[in-house]
């Protein structure tokens, strides 16, 4: 699951989000200055970015505990991109490194892995988790929440966590 998809998705979210609340006020689609205000009342890109970064520091000490510690690797990917769902403002969104554990999980790993994500993400106001895959030793989930941050987990030859921050305003 590469950045690209991750952004697809935070694009898809972002605009379900911003699409059912203008049709609560009787619009098909927020204004412009709607989506201004939205994005001006979200932290800015560096401090969603931080907070991303300490959420998955907690994510990967709560598949520790749960499994047994790991030997995870950071796979520098950082990267950063404009907003598709916030047209002509100057909002960031960020995708994290990914952190890996080579040799992936097993399957009863994995319900422990699943569970110990979603407590995390649940106290960072995230949904529960979107099963994308779910079969013998091939395992994917997307968690989202309604600022559109996403957090990404999946195992097959290897665990893979990662997350973006949705969009947010840059500073």
């Amino acid at each position: 699951m590469g950045p690209g998809l991750t952004r697809t998705m935070t694009a898809a979210a972002t605009a379900a989000v911003l699409t059912l609340g203008a049709c609560a006020m009787g619009t098909d689609e927020p204004t412009q200055d709607e989506l201004a205000a939205e994005l001006a009342s979200r932290p800015s890109i560096e401090e969603a970015t931080v907070a991303q970064d300490e959420m998955l520091t907690e994510i990967r000490a709560a598949i520790d505990t749960a499994i047994g510690p790991q030997n995870w690797r950071r796979k520098e990917v950082h990267s950063a991109s404009g907003c598709r769902d916030f047209p002509g403002l100057d909002g960031m969104e960020r995708d994290s490194d990914r952190w890996i554990i080579d040799g992936g999980v097993t399957d009863q790993e994995w319900d422990l892995v699943e569970q110990a994500v979603t407590t995390v993400t649940g106290e960072h106001g995230f949904h529960p988790p979107e099963v994308i895959l779910d079969r013998p030793g091939d395992h994917v989930l997307m968690i989202f929440r309604d600022d559109g941050a996403i957090v990404d987990l999946g195992t097959e030859l290897n665990l893979v966590l990662g997350a973006s921050t949705g969009c947010h305003p840059r500073t």
